[in-house]
C-alpha cells in the first residue's frame, strides 16, 4: 500500500460514523467507549430552585450515543431534564420527587460495547422543615397544612417541626419565623 493510500484510508477509518469501515479490503476497527471522568453527586440544591448538572466524558469511535438513566430507567428530555441523550444531564428546579434519585448514563457506539458509568451520582435536595408541602417556599400553604393537625399528637410527622411530638405553638411559631423564606 502506498503512503497516500494509507493517509486516505486513515482519514477515511477517522471520519466515517459507522462500526468497522472497508476500504479495498482493508479494515479500521471501531474503538469501544471509554469513560474517562465520571458524574459526581449533587447536594446543597433546593426543592424547586436551581439546577443539578450530571457531565460524563467519554472517548472512543463517534458518534458516542448517550442515554441517562434515573434510579436505572431511560429519562427523556421535558419540563425537568434536559441533555438526556448528551454527556451533560442538567435537572432544572428539581422537584421533591428527584430527592435522593441516582443518576448513570449508558454509553454506546459502533462497537456495539455498551458502558455504564460505574457509580450511581444522586440528588441530595435541600428541604426546609418549614416546607410542608415541599414547594421550596415557606407561604400559606404550609400554614393551611399545620392548621389542619394543630393541637394533636404526632410522633415523627413532618407537620411537628420542632420534633416534640406535639403539633403546638412552638411549631406555628417556627412557621412564622420563616414565613416567605426560601431555601436555605
Amino acid at each position: 500500500m502506498s503512503r497516500l493510500s494509507l493517509i486516505i484510508l486513515i482519514a477515511i477509518c477517522t471520519s466515517t460514523n459507522q462500526g468497522i469501515c472497508q476500504t479495498r479490503g482493508n479494515t479500521c476497527p471501531c474503538k469501544a467507549p471509554v469513560i474517562s471522568s465520571h458524574p459526581a453527586s449533587v447536594s446543597g440544591l433546593c426543592v424547586a430552585n436551581g439546577q443539578a448538572n450530571y457531565t460524563v466524558a467519554a472517548s472512543g469511535t463517534g458518534p458516542l450515543n448517550y442515554q441517562w438513566q434515573e434510579n436505572l430507567v431511560n429519562i427523556n428530555d421535558n419540563s425537568i431534564y434536559s441533555g438526556t441523550h448528551t454527556a451533560t444531564l442538567t435537572l432544572t428546579n428539581p422537584s421533591i420527587n428527584q430527592n435522593n434519585k441516582s443518576y448513570r448514563c449508558v454509553i454506546t457506539n459502533c462497537s456495539g460495547t455498551i458502558v455504564y458509568t460505574n457509580n450511581l451520582s444522586t440528588l441530595n435536595l435541600n428541604i426546609m422543615p418549614t416546607d410542608l408541602n415541599t414547594d421550596g417556599v415557606t407561604d400559606n400553604g404550609d400554614f393551611s397544612i399545620l392548621l389542619r393537625v394543630y393541637g394533636t399528637l404526632c410522633s415523627g410527622c413532618k407537620e411537628d417541626i420542632d420534633q416534640d411530638g406535639h403539633i403546638n405553638v412552638v411549631d406555628f411559631l417556627r412557621l412564622i419565623g420563616r414565613y416567605n423564606q426560601a431555601c436555605f
